[in-house]
């Protein structure tokens, strides 16, 4: 950083640079704001709820509203694992796109 604080630059770089520095210092500001919390501890009441109510339609065997409820998760960036004998083995959250 020294020896490019002292740099001449012909073109662009140094808004770049500077852009780039406000993007760290920005992102920075962000995780002491809010913490750098695992973004699953975040969800992880909403999704247990939501799976306990899945469990139930299940155990009573209202497959189609389970079904929704595991879509809606899906569409929310949620994958359910399903175990053998269609028991739930746990949930993660997918990948970010692109």
């Amino acid at each position: 950083m020294a020896e490019w604080s002292s740099e001449t630059f012909s073109g662009d770089e140094r808004e770049r640079g500077r852009a780039q520095l406000r993007r760290m210092v920005t992102r920075l500001g962000d995780v002491a704001a809010e913490g750098d919390a695992d973004p699953r501890e975040r969800v992880a009441p909403f999704v247990e709820a939501i799976l306990g109510l899945r469990r139930q339609f299940r155990s009573e065997r209202r497959f189609d509203d389970a079904d929704r409820l595991r879509d809606l998760l899906t569409g929310c960036g949620i994958e359910v694992r399903d175990g053998r004998q269609g028991e739930e083995s746990g949930w993660e959250l997918a990948a970010p796109s692109g």
